[in-house]
């Protein structure tokens, strides 16, 4: 009789992550960070996010898109959009826009608060900071991984302000610049 392993699990089965089980590893890794260095603490968290970008974009193409590799900006995107997000957060709260100058640059902004902002416990007068650049290292790991190699920088949304002096949550936008060799391999594809 042969032993099952992990091997041999189905990967199409969606089992729900405890949302308490992710609020105490968050609340750990960023008092972890935090004892490390919290002039970088943003930074430490994005390190961290990297990784898991590249994984969760392996399993979003086993579970989801088989073998279809995405080759545009914007299918990039929506894969982003429409199959990472209700990954990690399941529901899908974004929206993704162009930046109206710049053409190689994106913003992905939540329409709620995500939780790595609302669970974070930081020191007093260290609210600026933005726990939420773990996602955006999930992000550019996912996009560095797929050929679509980009910075991405979480920011809190300029309207946010008054909210946050009222007690409420901060939502955060995801600015996304891709390198310029994604632009000339995007104009190259849509010549031919």
């Amino acid at each position: 009789m042969k032993k099952s392993t992990i091997y041999d699990r189905n990967l199409k089965l969606r089992k729900e992550v405890s949302a308490s089980s992710f609020y105490f590893l968050f609340s750990e890794i960023i008092q972890y960070s935090i004892r490390q260095d919290i002039h970088d603490l943003e930074k430490q968290l994005e390190e961290l996010g990297i990784p898991l970008g590249a994984r969760f974009l392996e399993l979003i193409i086993l579970r989801e898109k088989g073998s279809k590799k995405e080759t545009t900006i914007v299918n990039m995107l929506m894969l982003i959009k429409n199959n990472l997000w209700p990954l990690m957060f399941n529901k899908n709260n974004c929206v993704v826009e162009q930046h109206m100058d710049q053409e190689n640059i994106y913003m992905i902004k939540e329409i709620e608060p995500n939780m790595c902002n609302q669970f974070a416990s930081l020191p007093r007068g260290q609210c600026h900071m933005n726990c939420a650049s773990f996602i955006a290292g999930i992000i550019e790991g996912l996009l560095t991984a797929a050929k679509f190699p980009a910075k991405v920088t979480a920011v809190f949304d300029d309207g946010e302000e008054a909210k946050a002096e009222e007690g409420e949550e901060k939502r955060t936008v995801y600015l996304i610049k891709f390198e310029d060799e994604v632009l000339v391999r995007e104009a190259k594809s849509k010549k031919f």
